[in-house]
């Protein structure tokens, strides 16, 4: 059966046990963190999962829920991936001006609270309606669930396979959804159908224009191509301002959106901004990021160098230094994290620490997905120049050992 996921401050669990009941019982089934959140599991995936496979989300609002980053990201993501979001108001608070475009459900005491039970139940129950036939089976959005498990896990190929056969039977109700994950997968191959990528997120904004997971997905593709543009650095320019326009409108409905890697988009705004030479607008946007994501090494890794491309040393020492913790504390969770192996291996090389930069570099050739391989030694390469042209010359000479190891994989990778 289809569930309705409800997000809500915990200081209101009385009102939420009550909620559960009276939705139960007029066979709407309802979803809390705490029903399926063990101890030792990964919470924010799971919180992801059950979002992403409800046909609504409750926002129960009050002071508490106001001031909560947790319940901000659960709507907020909510709103992302297209899923219907109704809030009602439980205690009388301030509106986040995204939710303040929502009609909300009074629930406060002086309303009649008989009526407002029969407005939620009657708003679900249509919302649950063009659902069922999917969600009952659960068909679409389990296969979503085994092609992002296949792309965090590295295999493109695979993860572009479930795909394929996501979209052949997805209705239109779910298919925005398909074609921007599968969008963004197309953009992440070593050799990205840019092409094709395009093509899916039009046919996604066709069917909901107003998609901000859509939109900033574009703007994540269209950076991509900029980049190709090497030999025409005007075209490239023009690419590079489109996609700042759509990422800042889909952060402008969204701020707290991640992408699929379950990063902050204000993370891929400031590497467009950064590539189109724009170092103060892109420090603020990574600096939002960190925000967003305030245990993710990834935006404080760019923000370090942007710091040192400042004439601002010791804040990039002091940041590598939080990017190293950071980094260190994701891969005792989560070993095979590429990108986060790629993080802490420069952050040492950042801190002079290079004995440790030689140990955590066999662990990153060891664990490097071969489909991931050549975005990843890519970037990797990439940031290290950028790393040696802000260091001493001795601490450049001593990173570009790295750089010719990390090429000398990459080379491999490619002829294999």
């Amino acid at each position: 059966m289809a569930h309705v996921f409800i997000s809500y401050a915990h200081k209101n669990e009385d009102f939420v046990g009550e909620l559960k009941k009276k939705l139960k019982n007029a066979g709407i089934m309802p979803m809390v963190d705490k029903d399926f959140l063990d101890a030792g599991t990964n919470w924010h995936d799971e919180i992801d999962r059950a979002i992403q496979n409800a046909f609504a989300v409750v926002v129960v609002l009050s002071p508490d829920a106001f001031e909560s980053k947790y319940v901000t990201y659960e709507w907020a993501y909510a709103i992302g991936l297209g899923i219907e979001v109704i809030p009602i108001m439980f205690e009388t608070t301030e509106l986040h001006p995204r939710l303040a475009l929502i009609q909300y459900i009074p629930f406060t005491a002086h309303f009649n609270l008989d009526s407002a039970w029969k407005q939620l139940t009657k708003t679900l129950k249509k919302l649950e309606q063009p659902k069922r036939e999917i969600a009952d089976n659960n068909e679409i959005m389990s296969l979503l669930d085994d092609a992002l498990d296949e792309y965090r896990n590295g295999n493109l190929d695979g993860a572009v396979g479930i795909y394929e056969t996501a979209l052949s039977r997805a209705s239109n109700h779910v298919k925005p959804q398909v074609c921007v994950q599968f969008a963004y997968v197309l953009g992440k191959l070593s050799q990205p159908d840019l092409a094709r990528a395009e093509k899916l997120l039009d046919e996604a904004l066709a069917i909901r224009t107003d998609f901000p997971m859509a939109l900033a997905t574009n703007g994540f593709l269209q950076s991509l191509i900029a980049r190709q543009m090497k030999n025409d650095p005007q075209e490239a320019n023009r690419l590079y301002i489109k996609a700042i326009g759509l990422l800042s409108e889909a952060l402008n409905f969204e701020p707290y959106m991640r992408d699929m890697d379950n990063e902050s988009w204000w993370g891929t705004l400031g590497g467009v901004y950064r590539r189109n030479d724009n170092l103060a607008d892109a420090i603020k946007a990574y600096e939002q990021a960190v925000k967003v994501t305030p245990h993710s090494s990834y935006p404080r890794s760019n923000l370090a160098l942007l710091y040192m491309a400042n004439n601002q040393q010791d804040k990039m020492k002091r940041t590598y230094r939080v990017v190293e913790r950071l980094a260190r504390t994701k891969l005792q969770q989560y070993f095979a994290d590429a990108w986060t192996h790629a993080d802490l291996l420069i952050s040492n090389l950042a801190l002079a620490k290079y004995d440790e930069a030689k140990a955590a570099e066999e662990d990153f050739f060891d664990i490097l997905p071969a489909d991931l391989s050549q975005t990843v030694l890519g970037s990797y390469i990439d940031t290290l120049h950028r790393l040696s042209k802000v260091l001493t010359l001795d601490e450049a000479a001593q990173i570009q050992g790295f750089i010719d190891q990390a090429q000398a994989q990459l080379d491999l990778k490619s002829v294999s």
